[in-house]
């Protein structure tokens, strides 16, 4: 059975074949919520319009 994925709008191409990433592993993300851009929190609620993200342990 072949895959495919959709590309842009009627472009369709097939699936190749996995390929495993090797190499050093990459940092954690971790990602705050705010809603006012000053006091930030880790969990998402709807009131919050700001994220930022950290690469380096915060």
């Amino acid at each position: 059975m072949s895959k495919s994925v959709k590309l842009h709008e009627n472009l369709v191409e097939p699936w190749t074949t996995p390929v495993r990433i090797t190499g050093e592993e990459a940092p954690d993300v971790l990602a705050q919520y705010s809603s006012d851009s000053t006091n930030w929190h880790d969990v998402y609620t709807e009131t919050d319009k700001y994220i930022r993200f950290s690469y380096d342990g915060g």
